[in-house]
């Protein structure tokens, strides 16, 4: 009797458990209307051909998935303006991708993609060139 009530309390602890999990990771749930925003960026770093790179601007995302901004960067010391549009994806888990054209005075000059993930409820996005 005493271990089936032991059994009962335990089972009953892991299914409150587990139903207070439930509401957090359905909070975490993220989808293009969630994301739709503008955000801040930098961007440093090498490219062994150029020298040093960096960037700074913002990017704005719409709810149907595309993108748009603009940018100022500075290739081992030139500085370039730039914009940008593109696409991007976001999956439930809050990852995502996005394909992104850079243009100089309307001129495809590259596209780059990323790899993405939202943070923080939504309100932050982190990325890495793929």
């Amino acid at each position: 009797m005493k271990r089936d009530l032991t059994r009962a309390a335990l089972g009953l602890f892991m299914l409150t458990a587990l139903l207070g999990i439930t509401p957090d990771a359905q909070a975490r749930s993220c989808k293009l209307s969630g994301v739709a925003g503008t955000y801040g960026y930098t961007i440093s770093g090498t490219i062994p051909t150029i020298g040093a790179v960096a960037s700074v601007g913002h990017i704005v995302l719409d709810a149907s998935g595309n993108l748009t901004g603009a940018q100022t960067s500075s290739f081992n010391g030139a500085i370039i303006p730039e914009t940008l549009s593109g696409t991007y994806t976001v999956n439930p888990d809050c990852t995502g991708t996005a394909a992104v054209n850079v243009y100089h005075a309307g001129v495809l000059v590259r596209t780059t993609n990323l790899d993405m993930i939202f943070e923080n409820d939504q309100r932050e996005l982190r990325a890495i060139t793929v």
